[in-house]
């Protein structure tokens, strides 16, 4: 009994889980068996934990990375709303559907943002019809050639007002050379 008492205490100082579930007097096939399972288990819960740990720096990381994202779009945002005059990013096309157009857009056209980016209406259908085709051979001339341009021209707001306005722009390329879009900044 005594060897018996001395295993069990052997076994108490490896603080095993379930000690209970070891069946006495100890098989050593079983016990090597527990033994390696208990191994098994201890070892998953560290790799787990230390992953768990990983992953919370991670989430931890992104959260920073978000929040200052969101910053710096919130002072972009600002930077864009006064400027003088409209800011935009459209397709490379004549027509000039937009993906982005600042607020501004309203004083200089008469038309909400909202209306360009959902293609109730398009800046191109705004200048006036004796300027279009030379303003889209203009940009397009520029563009080819990646530089950036500079136009003068006519449009006519939501009131029916002519403005004369400028525009400064110029292409967003992808790496083989292919004009992704087209940025710029419209102003009377």
């Amino acid at each position: 009994m005594g060897n018996t008492q001395n295993e069990i205490n052997q076994i108490k100082r490896l603080n095993i889980e379930n000690f209970d579930n070891i069946n006495m007097p100890i098989q050593v096939d079983e016990f090597l068996t527990e033994i390696k399972l208990h191994l098994q288990i201890f070892s998953l819960k560290k790799q787990l934990q230390s992953q768990n740990q990983i992953l919370q720096e991670e989430i931890l990381l992104r959260e920073n990375v978000e929040n200052e994202v969101k910053k710096h779009k919130s002072t972009l945002e600002n930077l864009i709303e006064n400027l003088p005059g409209m800011v935009y990013q459209s397709n490379h096309d004549c027509h000039l559907v937009m993906n982005l157009v600042s607020d501004s857009c309203y004083s200089l056209t008469g038309y909400q943002s909202q209306d360009f980016i959902q293609n109730q209406i398009s800046y191109n259908q705004l200048i006036h019809l004796e300027d279009r085709k030379l303003i889209c051979r203009q940009r397009q001339k520029a563009l080819v050639k990646h530089q950036p341009f500079q136009l003068v021209y006519r449009i006519i707001t939501a009131n029916q007002e002519l403005k004369w306005v400028w525009e400064q722009g110029k292409g967003i390329y992808c790496c083989d050379g292919k004009i992704l879009a087209i940025k710029g900044l419209i102003k009377v």
